[in-house]
């Protein structure tokens, strides 16, 4: 499970909103009742049985130019498939999309990525909104990507990366002293008679560590 942080931010344009700022003391912009107008829906798709209906807030900022803008924020889980091929130094893949939906057949779509540079200055305030765990995000991305039903909508992939450290010390490297001990069976003397109980306590050593891995 991958839990982010949407800010999303999205405008269309009503013509009949229109008005001259001149006419009106300078007026650019105005705060207008989210119920008196329409809204285009915005749904949050997570996977094949799960979506999210975003809402915009009481007030939406309307411009002089008839241009309405709603911005929302909210927590967004989403499930991941996961290939243990490489574990435990797996990379993986998240993703979900945005999907429009709206009665108007004749209005476009035009869907902008800001992509956001980290630098010195800002780095501090991002790291903020991350929360250290199992996993690193790598890097993420923005496509445009079309379903079965012919429907396209821009979906946000994010590649993650397994702390392997932890794994390495409590799996990986049990494994191999447990291998390398095997081996050191032969070094035993056969006169001694150790050989079998030390192969004894080697295997059962190795039958609980297998099935706490398990």
């Amino acid at each position: 499970m991958m839990t982010v942080i949407v800010y999303l931010q999205w405008s269309w344009a009503h013509d009949d909103l229109k008005w001259d700022p001149a006419g009106y003391e300078g007026l650019e912009r105005v705060l207008m009742a989210t119920d008196s107008l329409w809204v285009p829906d915005v749904t949050i798709v997570v996977g094949q049985r799960d979506s999210l209906l975003l809402s915009c807030p009481q007030n939406l900022i309307l411009n002089s130019t008839g241009v309405l803008m709603c911005a929302t924020q909210t927590y967004v889980t989403f499930r991941c498939e996961i290939n243990f091929e490489m574990y435990p130094f797996d990379t993986q893949e998240c993703h979900f999309g945005l999907l429009y939906t709206t009665l108007l057949t004749d209005c476009p779509v035009r869907h902008r990525r800001n992509d956001v540079t980290i630098n010195t200055d800002n780095a501090i305030l991002i790291t903020q909104y991350i929360t250290a765990g199992e996993w690193v995000l790598k890097k993420s991305r923005a496509e445009i990507y079309q379903d079965l039903n012919n429907v396209s909508y821009p979906r946000y992939i994010f590649t993650v990366q397994r702390r392997s450290a932890f794994y390495v010390i409590t799996i990986v490297f049990p494994m191999v002293l447990a291998s390398i001990m095997v081996t050191l069976v032969f070094l035993i003397p056969a006169n001694t008679g150790e050989k079998i109980s030390y192969l004894v306590s080697i295997f059962t050593s190795l039958a609980i560590f297998l099935g706490f891995i398990r």
